[in-house]
């Protein structure tokens, strides 16, 4: 279980909604059978933001779970994902991502 407070106000919940001092964000991840054998990794996103809605609210995410990937650097490999605001791991010119520091393009 992850579960994440003290967002700045630059994050968004999708497009277009902004969210309150104490949004409090949990995920829960899971592997789950999909009806073909293969495997999901289902993500359970619990939103409580008792200053933008009147109740919490979950919405689930599959992803297709690889198991199969190591973990090297790089495009062919699995990276740490951060926020947009961080700048980290954009892609090159050539398509390549690295998990260098690069510096903010504003």
């Amino acid at each position: 279980m992850v579960e994440t407070t003290h967002l700045n106000g630059e994050t968004r919940l999708d497009m277009h909604t902004s969210h309150g001092p104490r949004l409090k964000v949990t995920e829960r991840f899971t592997k789950q059978k999909t009806p073909q054998g293969f495997t999901d990794l289902v993500d359970m996103i619990t939103v409580d933001d008792p200053d933008h809605f009147t109740q919490p609210f979950t919405v689930n995410r599959h992803f297709a779970y690889r198991g199969d990937l190591e973990a090297e650097t790089g495009a062919a490999g699995v990276t740490e994902y951060s926020c947009e605001e961080n700048n980290r791991n954009v892609p090159d010119a050539a398509g390549v991502v690295t998990t260098e520091v690069k510096a903010a393009s504003r």
